[in-house]
């Protein structure tokens, strides 16, 4: 199967490239200008603000360790709730359970939106 994968896949590169007119030439020519092309995307200089963006990435970082640790201390004691062999009544497992069904149920979208919403 695979070689019949590697096939169908040349003849649709050829078929791209005959498609694009595209010839050695053209392909070298364009190579040449490859270096140009990154001398543009890559910025001279940070423009001055290279501590600031230093400062910020810290933040950022900071912020996703802080909010790591504050749902991994959220998350063990409800973790505990819906236990088998921690928690013994029936009933606070059950409604511990069907929170988390409630909790998971709820679009990464729609949190975003509340906490953007509370900040």
């Amino acid at each position: 199967m695979t070689p019949v994968i590697f096939i169908l896949g040349a003849l649709l590169l050829g078929a791209g490239l005959w498609r694009m007119d595209a010839s050695a030439e053209r392909i070298w020519l364009g190579l040449t200008k490859l270096g140009w092309l990154v001398a543009l995307m890559w910025p001279p200089s940070a423009g001055g603000v290279f501590w600031e963006l230093l400062k910020s990435l810290l933040e950022s970082l900071a912020m996703a360790f802080l909010g790591t640790l504050l749902a991994a201390v959220i998350a063990v004691p409800l973790a505990l709730l819906g236990a088998g062999n921690v928690i013994g009544n029936l009933m606070l497992r059950f409604s511990a359970r069907r929170l988390y069904d409630g909790l998971r149920g709820i679009d990464t979208l729609i949190w975003a939106l509340i906490f953007v919403a509370a900040v």
